[in-house]
């Protein structure tokens, strides 16, 4: 994590530091060895994410899911790990958010609306995607 994640996440949620580099340290571990189309480190889609999260305010919770928002979908961690180490209000968003690549996109989308009764989705998802689209090395 850099230096100005670091500094902006230890001031904007004080109390919940400890917990919130629990996440980051979890979910590098979780990346390590992945990397980018680009050819970076996985774990700074994860950052980005967060830092969008944290400028806008969002909760710790909130921040914490989303440095764990792929390691689900896109490592060997299992649901059940995860939950041994970080609590429901956790837990509960990301195993709505995890998309399984034997579902559809359209099923995973209709999961996310009744499962969160459609509040939840856009202010989680768009973060991820404007962190992919800056970062994007393709051309449109």
């Amino acid at each position: 994590m850099d230096d100005k994640l670091l500094i902006k996440l230890r001031r904007g949620y004080p109390d919940k530091y400890a917990e919130i580099k629990k996440a980051y340290e979890y979910a590098e571990n979780a990346h390590r060895g992945q990397k980018r189309s680009s050819g970076e480190d996985y774990i700074i889609h994860p950052c980005a994410v967060v830092e969008i999260l944290a400028d806008f305010g969002f909760d710790s919770s909130t921040v914490i899911a989303a440095f764990l928002h792929d390691v689900l979908e896109d490592t060997s961690i299992t649901d059940e790990e995860l939950s041994t180490i970080f609590p429901d209000k956790i837990m509960h968003p990301l195993r709505l958010l995890t998309h399984s690549k034997e579902v559809e996109y359209n099923q995973y989308i209709t999961k996310i609306e009744f499962g969160t009764g459609g509040r939840f989705p856009v202010p989680f998802h768009l973060p991820p995607m404007l962190s992919t689209l800056a970062r994007c090395d393709s051309k449109f």
